[in-house]
């Protein structure tokens, strides 16, 4: 959002003697904040022709700079000027919200009406640094949300990964290379293959085993020019596990709605060349999950006393695994057969992760008997992925239809 405004006001502003400079710390590069894009657009846009005004027709510097303050958990976006500054008495008119006329010709105003009101309606709040001559910092902070389970926030690859590349840009296969060039050098035995049509795609994928299969991290674009598939229609053919859908259409509900269905994740193509990437010591893979432990099923929530409940009348007599966090649970999780049934809480107190997001992980590791335990129901049913069954704690019948699903007894 911010690269767009960005693009925008240095074309409004091409004939002024302005220059416009971005500082994006890495650590923002991925988080979310809850916020009405248009009004928090127009927010950004009044601070920026402020700077502008401040410069009257003379040389100027405006820089966005963008970060997460860890410590607060907000996130801080702030505009910056070399302009003539402003006074004391305007700074603290604008903290108290009141109107004021300064630095318009016409007389009005500076915006900050409706910057006021675009806090007050998100939880931000504002902050101002400026001296007289030297210039100006005002600062918009919102609080960090949990990031949406579409998003994409980095590139986990095991040793031994293919990497396929979809993509009818030419040039988008030369950035990739450029990126994965330190990767390749340091892990030999990745490969990546670029492919330009989804029909060679899925013709590679089926020529591959289960196995290597597996193996395969799968980067594809969404709109594939005078090609009869997008992006997600290749993800849903080919069934990779591991998939990461670049597109600039991140902001389609529709195509959000889909990728969390299908289980892949979206990068915006913005992002690809900030996006990290990460080789695992050791390779979450289906197949490594050798001395496979057998039980019933796995409870995790952290109220032992409903997993108490749970056990004694819902589990009666069977084989059940209790956790109480979730990091526990990711931590020992390779050591069941990925058949077991995972019975999950939604939330945690203490934890900044949701039942869904731990989900998504154990899914990608290959546990596909998945159900998802929920004090509340979700207001979008489609929004949710089809690998997991969702059961409201309240529903004696589901609850007790789901604890007696038949248990697979498999060979290790």
């Amino acid at each position: 959002m911010l690269l767009e405004i960005i693009s925008g006001k240095k074309a409004q502003y091409q004939n002024l003697p302005v220059k416009f400079e971005y500082e994006f710390y890495s650590d923002s590069h991925f988080v979310f904040i809850e916020a009405n894009q248009l009004a928090l657009k127009r927010a950004l846009s009044n601070l920026i022709n402020n700077s502008v005004d401040a410069f009257g027709n003379e040389n100027g510097i405006i820089k966005i700079k963008l970060r997460m303050d860890n410590n607060e958990n907000n996130i801080k976006i702030s505009v910056i000027d070399n302009g003539k500054g402003m006074p004391e008495a305007v700074i603290n008119k604008i903290m108290n919200n009141t109107s004021i006329t300064m630095g318009k010709e016409n007389g009005h105003g500076i915006g900050f009406m409706q910057i006021w009101e675009t806090l007050q309606q998100n939880q931000g709040a504002l902050f101002i640094d400026s001296e007289l001559g030297v210039g100006s910092i005002i600062t918009l902070s919102f609080p960090k949300v949990v990031s949406p389970l579409w998003n994409a926030q980095g590139i986990d690859l095991n040793h031994q990964d293919t990497v396929i590349i979809l993509d009818d840009d030419k040039s988008i296969h030369n950035a990739w290379d450029i990126k994965f060039k330190n990767v390749l050098e340091k892990a030999q035995d990745i490969t990546v293959k670029h492919f330009e049509l989804a029909d060679d795609v899925l013709n590679f994928v089926k020529t591959l085993t289960p196995e290597v299969k597996n193996n395969v991290f799968f980067l594809s674009d969404y709109e594939l020019l005078k090609q009869s598939l997008n992006g997600l229609d290749v993800i849903k053919q080919t069934e990779i596990t591991r998939s990461i859908l670049v597109t600039s259409h991140y902001a389609n509900e529709d195509i959000r709605k889909e990728a969390t269905k299908i289980g892949t994740k979206i990068l915006p193509k913005l992002l690809a060349s900030e996006v990290s990437i990460t080789i695992s010591p050791k390779a979450f893979k289906f197949t490594e999950a050798i001395n496979k432990k057998q039980v019933d099923a796995i409870l995790l929530d952290d109220d032992k006393s409903f997993v108490t409940c749970m056990v004694d009348y819902l589990f009666n007599g069977q084989e059940i695994d209790e956790y109480y966090n979730p990091d526990e649970l990711l931590q020992k999780i390779l050591q069941y057969h990925p058949d077991t049934k995972i019975c999950i809480d939604n939330t945690f107190k203490g934890y900044n992760i949701t039942g869904l997001e731990i989900a998504e992980k154990l899914y990608v590791l290959g546990y596909k008997n998945l159900h998802l335990l929920s004090g509340t129901a979700f207001n979008n049913q489609s929004e949710l992925p089809d690998y997991i069954n969702v059961v409201l704690k309240g529903d004696i019948v589901a609850m007790n239809k789901m604890a007696h699903m038949p248990r697979k007894r498999l060979p290790c």
